[in-house]
């Protein structure tokens, strides 16, 4: 009787605190606004080539790889970044298209209005490990708290930053105090599963739609689900997916003391969303959780993860 009470209380402990611990050591960086704001100076002053017009497709060219270069100097992280340099794109003497300066303007106007605090985890999110960027290169971010804006004549509520304890009490906060709120723009490296389920439950329950605006990992993708609508937009931010840990080891469908609660949860609650619970389960089966596993846009439409993807011409989305 005891030992098995004993077991649903440690399933349900796991439930709650199970999150996406990353393996990899974060540094330290100092604030130098002044010196910062003398970067993106410098920066509009740079020289792209110039190309033909190409369509609406280039609209998103190069745009992530010039975020992470553009980072990479705000944050004294330079020598990472160096390598994505937008000047050096026609060394191979090819043409590029004409929206690469009107990319590179956009970047720089939307990161000269966010703070430093931001930026921090928009490189851990976007860039650290990627583009060809050391993830030793991560940065310590002063609060694991996520950013809640809100934006789009207050009808979007843009979400940056972990889904950490009372993630879903500040959305229902935030939510609460603008009404005129229809979408859930996210943009997270993860965290708290039971957080995450629950900020989705409220998210349905209103009868928003979701958008990725940025990369969405780990416990991430359980509030995207949630979305009445659940749209992907170019660039085509990452869904990433990994095994659920407690206490930072893998949780497996084979682990019998938490197969019947922790997955069979997330499969019920997935359910109620209209997603395919044994996809998404299976997807975050596919992975330690100290790496993930990024099914491809085809993938998630198929799941049933999205409902629309910009400019793709999916069966199921």
């Amino acid at each position: 009787m005891f030992a098995k009470a004993d077991r649903r209380v440690v399933s349900w402990i796991a439930i709650v605190f199970a999150t996406a611990i990353l393996a990899w050591p974060p540094i330290p960086v100092a604030a130098q606004t002044k010196q910062q704001m003398d970067i993106i100076v410098r920066l509009r002053k740079l020289s792209l080539p110039s190309g033909r017009y190409m369509g609406t497709s280039t609209n998103e060219y190069y745009v992530r790889e010039m975020s992470c270069y553009i980072l990479g100097k705000l944050l004294g992280q330079s020598k990472s970044s160096a390598h994505l340099d937008p000047s050096l794109l026609d060394d191979d003497g090819s043409e590029q298209p004409s929206s690469l300066s009107e990319n590179w303007a956009f970047n720089l106007d939307r990161l000269s209005n966010e703070s430093e605090d931001r930026w921090v985890k928009e490189w851990n999110l976007d860039c650290a490990g990627q583009y060809g960027i050391p993830q030793r290169a991560a940065i310590k971010e002063a609060s694991l708290d996520a950013f809640y804006d809100i934006r789009e004549d207050g009808t979007v509520i843009y979400i940056l930053g972990h889904v950490t304890e009372g993630f879903h009490s500040r959305l229902l906060s935030v939510l609460d105090a603008n009404p005129a709120v229809d979408t859930v723009a996210l943009g997270s490296g993860g965290g708290l599963v039971w957080e995450a389920m629950e900020a989705g439950k409220e998210i349905r329950k209103r009868g928003l739609s979701t958008r990725l605006w940025n990369d969405c990992y780990s416990a991430c993708p359980l509030v995207f689900i949630a979305g009445k609508t659940r749209e992907i937009w170019s660039p085509y931010p990452r869904l990433g997916f990994h095994q659920i840990s407690f206490p930072g080891l893998g949780v497996t469908a084979s682990d019998e003391m938490y197969k019947k609660e922790i997955y069979k949860k997330i499969a019920e609650y997935a359910e109620g969303m209209g997603v395919n619970s044994e996809a998404l389960v299976n997807f975050m089966l596919q992975a330690q959780p100290s790496d993930f596993y990024y099914p491809d846009l085809e993938t998630v439409c198929d799941a049933k993860l999205a409902t629309w993807v910009q400019r793709q011409l999916l069966a199921n989305c």
